[in-house]
């Protein structure tokens, strides 16, 4: 290889298209490797929707619950069987909109969780580490 290959491998600022190239694919390879924010999404509301599984179940075995639901279950019998059968989609259709209205909320109440614990654990790391509250021992 002569000199005149060299200097046509060189760019402005004296960058080789070999450097540039390799550059690109390893920015090209670190990007391909790290999970995109749908992904993290994605796993984020599996996880979401696991853990919300776990916590009905909790939910629905609670005596306090199970109470308030059968006391729920009356009154929606009683309101239905005041409507009459022309009526009766009427509350159908209401309990199905409460009902979803209920599943965002709950969505929205759990991710909020999720921020606040992470804020709390960001505060109890930063005071156990010397913060504004600091532990006396």
């Amino acid at each position: 290889m002569g000199n005149a290959t060299i200097a046509t491998d060189r760019m402005a600022g004296g960058e080789t298209i070999r450097s540039i190239i390799s550059r690109e694919i390893i920015e090209q390879s670190k990007q391909e490797a790290r999970p995109t924010q749908k992904s993290i999404m994605d796993t984020f509301n599996e996880f979401m929707d696991e853990r919300i599984g776990v916590g009905t179940i909790k939910v629905i075995n609670d005596p306090e619950y199970k109470k308030a639901s059968k006391e729920a279950d009356e009154l929606y019998s009683r309101i239905r069987e005041l409507l009459g059968e022309e009526n009766k989609g009427l509350i159908l259709d209401y309990d199905t909109a409460l009902g979803s209205a209920g599943c965002i909320e709950n969505d929205y109440a759990y991710r909020q969780g999720v921020k606040d614990g992470l804020v709390f654990m960001e505060t109890l790391a930063e005071n156990l580490n010397g913060g504004p509250f600091k532990n006396p021992a």
